[in-house]
């Protein structure tokens, strides 16, 4: 989910029409759909934890969508998409920090890690 955000904030940045930030929108939009069909969370999160997690992660887009808004107030939309560009960015390099869930572990035959 975070390479088509990342993307978008590039193309964002670069925009010099408004059909590029059509496309920005799009990707950004694709990055929802990705996040909200997480594969992992299904496979590490108890059906109880799932509700919880996705409020959780609902509640941070939104907080981050506000202070997007709060920024325009304040800053050029070239200067808000550097600022945006950091978080994914970010995300995506601490996304290897994350251990391989159990699941995927029984499929690669390492069932010594996966318990």
């Amino acid at each position: 989910a975070c390479l088509p955000y990342i993307l978008a904030w590039i193309i964002t940045l670069l925009a010099t029409d408004y059909k590029l930030l059509y496309l920005a929108r799009l990707l950004v939009g694709i990055s929802h759909a990705l996040y909200t069909s997480s594969v992992y969370s299904v496979e590490i999160l108890s059906n109880k934890m799932r509700a919880s997690f996705d409020i959780i992660g609902s509640s941070f887009r939104s907080l981050g969508s506000i202070s997007v808004f709060a920024l325009g107030i304040f800053l050029r939309w070239t200067a808000i998409a550097k600022i945006a560009l950091g978080v994914p960015v970010l995300a995506f390099g601490l996304s290897f920090l994350i251990p391989e869930s159990p699941t995927y572990l029984i499929y690669r035959a390492d069932e010594e890690r996966a318990e």
